[in-house]
């Protein structure tokens, strides 16, 4: 009598338990508990909000086209290599928090110095001599400011 409780016991830790968890977690799927509903973006480093403000935006609009998809299909390494085409990033992180957000971690390269272009807007300069996209000066970063004609000439 106790062999058989003990082998009818192990039956149900062995195959029924895992089937009713599996099974619940594919009917929370099919219900779409754990589509993607939340999006939160945490910026990393030394550069201000204001000046981030305008490319952060542009990531939660790439990130929001995959909006109502379920975590479990959504393919974060394509998604990853989508949004770090971005030159202003360094460093992105994809983080999964069930059972229904997303967390972007954001690092964003440090502004060395700021090029003056001819037209009175601002490029910014990152590491490795790489300018990014001209900004008004409401929205450009603090750092050095470099002007002239001599920084306008490429190098030969």
């Amino acid at each position: 009598m106790l062999r058989h409780r003990t082998i009818l016991s192990t039956l149900v830790i062995v195959l029924i338990i895992p089937f009713l968890l599996g099974g619940s977690l594919y009917f929370l799927h099919r219900a779409g508990f754990f589509n993607l509903e939340n999006i939160e973006i945490l910026v990393e480093g030394p550069s201000p909000a204001h000046y981030l403000k305008p490319q952060i935006e542009n990531v939660r609009q790439l990130v929001e086209k995959q909006q109502g998809q379920s975590l479990w299909t959504l393919d974060l390494v394509k998604l990853q290599k989508q949004i770090q085409q971005q030159a202003w990033l360094e460093n992105l992180t994809l983080v999964r928090q069930w059972p229904n957000t997303l967390i972007l971690r954001i690092k964003s390269h440090d502004v060395k110095v700021l090029l003056l272009t001819k037209q009175g807007q601002f490029q910014p300069l990152i590491k490795e001599g790489l300018l990014l996209e001209a900004m008004d000066m409401k929205t450009a970063p603090d750092a050095t400011i470099l002007r002239g004609e001599i920084f306008h000439r490429s190098p030969e």
